[in-house]
């Protein structure tokens, strides 16, 4: 595929900074996001799990997740910083001497989630800009390969690689309710959203 030209590297340039604003105006719908799936979590409460090591293998030192019989409900104080690190599940490392990796709340309950909302984000922005001169030649640099994908607008994604909304994962995360490193008593977000959700039942 031939190199980018530089007008067509400017609009790629501006059409990362359009996402980039368009999904900073819309934190209040990763705040809805974020707090509509916190809610139905600790309605139904999250038990608590620790690492035991007793009955590790010589070979393996990977432990396994044991209930605590502690439960982090609708009225705990725990921060949501705690609250996204506690352990969630354990998966297969598949790295010879590795054994397994825990991973936590926010990458099993939250973090899927939260990349579908922002590819949505993403799209609708690409699909808004197809027929705008002010993109022409980036559109045309993108239809010259299109990689054996199906349409323009999967070829432009594809071609983005990311670059639209991995720059500014955390950021976005920053600018809500529920940054990584809040220290906001998780029971403090569930009275916020619930009464949220009720208001906009049909949201």
């Amino acid at each position: 595929m031939d190199r980018m030209n530089e007008k067509a590297k400017k609009e790629r340039e501006a059409l990362v900074d359009k996402i980039h604003d368009d999904i900073s105006s819309r934190i209040d719908e990763i705040n809805f996001y974020f707090g509509l799936h916190l809610v139905t979590l600790l309605d139904r409460g999250v038990v608590i799990y620790t690492l035991d090591h007793s009955e590790d293998p010589y070979w393996d030192h990977s432990g396994k997740l044991v209930e605590t019989g502690a439960v982090v409900s609708k009225a705990s104080t725990m921060s949501l910083e705690d609250f996204f690190e506690l352990s969630s599940s354990m998966y297969p490392s598949y790295e010879s001497g590795c054994g397994m990796y825990v991973s936590d709340i926010f990458e099993d309950e939250f973090n899927s989630g939260y990349w579908e909302l922002l590819d949505g984000f993403q799209e609708k922005i690409i699909a808004q800009i197809l027929e705008d001169p002010a993109y022409s030649d980036y559109i045309s640099y993108v239809k010259a390969d299109m990689h054996g994908l199906d349409s323009i607008e999967e070829a432009i994604a594809d071609e983005l690689n990311g670059d639209a909304t991995l720059l500014y994962e955390f950021e976005y995360l920053e600018e809500s309710d529920f940054s990584p490193e809040s220290k906001t008593p998780v029971c403090e977000l569930y009275k916020r959203y619930k009464s949220n959700i009720l208001e906009f039942p049909g949201r």
